[in-house]
């Protein structure tokens, strides 16, 4: 039986010497090729290389392609995996961006290009894995009996593009059929790559419980069903004790900007993509309330801000310069700071350093997080709004949850009143809330887990398994 795998996504998050590019779904990607490799599938992986941000992929061990085609493919395996990546030069210079029609014309290399590059290696997938609207176009390419599964990761409507059919006319050529199926289904004049991807694809999934029921009023005609996100152990799981890993952590600091904190100090991190949603302004809300929680006397407290908005985020990078404005206030100084080369490594020491995990997403906005299991795999402690795989724990006595009602005020008083004083009067209640929260992700939350997931329920299921709420004991 013809098992080999497809998987297509715009950004894949792999080498430490290239750079992250937005975030999430980049890493998630690149843990999914890796744990694929050492599981022994027949799976391959394709993706763009923005030639804009990046050093040369040689750096990292990738192969220069010999192929017929205008753009230039890149190649290195994982175990049994291989990951292409599609150079387009001009095209390719950023990632999403920075405009619409350049969002089309690298979907449309992605789509067109996967299709003509495996085919030219000659390798025949059983199934092809399409991961968010970017990779619609893919279909198209694709004969009609192809087998196309699918999955949404994010909530956001940003995960697709919307385009006036005669401004995609203009790259595309499509009959009445592909308008149809890839028509914005509240406005027929738009073309929607989100529509044709969830039309097109025999199984589609969400990404946590939540999302999947977010998702299924959104679009009831997809049948969208869970497989939450996992992270990989082998890449994400540090070997030294949370003491250890936030002196590595701080030396680093130290030695590339001149930080100078105390591994003794409680330390909350909120570090991921600078999205507004994510709302990472929400500690900066009062400056003069934050001023005498770090600098309480008894309970002192040290705050690390950790990320970047993609070139084409304004409203992102307005967020960066007021959180960097704030570090600057004689109080904060070597207290409250701001890392803006957000990378895998630095995600690295970042995840395992953390005491508390910092989240902030508007409720029903963040479709998994995977963030907080990498955190919570090195122990920490989650403090965060209810995010996808949040919602599927019940956190009471592991970490805390904010409510939106007067969520600043509710913030500033859980840090006050119950995550400082276990932290310096419990440490024995600590680490039994750090133990807890490895093993809800080891034995719940891992990468190996997730692949085994789509395997089964969504590339080669049998039977069809049907959708069934995530069960986690967290006692």
């Amino acid at each position: 039986m013809n098992k080999s795998i497809a998987f297509i996504c715009a950004e894949f998050g792999i080498e430490d010497s290239l750079p992250i590019y937005a975030g999430g779904l980049g890493i998630l990607a690149g843990d999914f090729v890796i744990e694929a490799g050492k599981m022994g599938l027949d799976f391959n992986a394709v993706g763009l290389f923005y030639n804009g941000q990046s050093p040369s992929p040689d750096q990292a061990g990738y192969s220069l392609l010999p192929t017929p085609f205008d753009f230039k493919v890149w190649h290195k395996a994982y175990g049994s995996a291989n990951l292409y990546l599609l150079d387009g030069g001009e095209i390719t210079k950023q990632l999403y961006g920075p405009d619409d029609i350049t969002m089309l014309k690298q979907q449309i290399l992605l789509g067109f290009g996967a299709v003509k590059l495996l085919n030219f290696l000659n390798v025949k997938p059983a199934v092809w894995h399409l991961n968010e609207g970017h990779t619609a176009l893919t279909a198209l390419a694709l004969p009609p009996d192809a087998k196309i599964v699918a999955t949404k990761h994010t909530i956001l409507p940003g995960a697709g593009l919307h385009l006036e059919w005669d401004v995609v006319k203009k790259y595309l050529t499509v009959d009445d059929d592909f308008i149809s199926k890839a028509s914005y289904k509240n406005n027929p004049k738009y073309f929607s790559t989100t529509a044709y991807l969830l039309r097109m694809a025999a199984r589609a999934n969400a990404v946590s419980t939540t999302h999947a029921e977010f998702e299924r009023g959104v679009h009831p005609d997809s049948k969208l069903f869970p497989i939450t996100d996992g992270v990989s152990v082998d890449r994400w799981l540090s070997p030294n004790s949370k003491a250890g890993n936030k002196k590595i952590l701080f030396d680093h600091l130290k030695n590339k900007y001149g930080f100078s904190l105390n591994p003794d100090i409680l330390t909350i991190i909120w570090a991921r993509r600078l999205a507004t949603y994510k709302r990472p302004h929400l500690l900066f809300e009062d400056l003069i309330r934050l001023g005498q929680i770090i600098n309480n006397e008894k309970y002192p407290v040290q705050i690390i801000m950790a990320g970047k908005a993609s070139q084409s985020d304004m409203e992102g990078q307005g967020v960066a310069g007021k959180i960097m404005d704030a570090c600057e206030r004689p109080e904060f100084k070597n207290k409250v700071v701001f890392v803006p080369d957000y990378d895998i490594p630095l995600a690295k020491l970042l995840t395992a350093g953390a005491d508390v995990w910092l989240n902030t997403p508007l409720p029903g906005q963040e479709a998994c997080g995977t963030s907080g299991m990498k955190s919570g795999l090195n122990g920490a402690l989650m403090l965060s709004t209810a995010d996808g795989w949040m919602a599927e724990l019940d956190w009471s006595n592991i970490g805390w949850v904010l409510f939106e009602h007067g969520i600043v005020e509710n913030l500033y008083n859980l840090i006050e009143t119950l995550v400082t004083p276990l932290y310096y009067d419990n440490k024995t209640a600590w680490q039994s809330r750090m133990q807890k929260t490895r093993e809800i992700v080891l034995n719940n939350y891992t990468a190996k887990r997730m692949v085994k997931d789509y395997l089964e329920r969504l590339y080669f299921p049998s039977p069809i398994i049907p959708f069934s709420p995530r069960l986690v004991e967290t006692s």
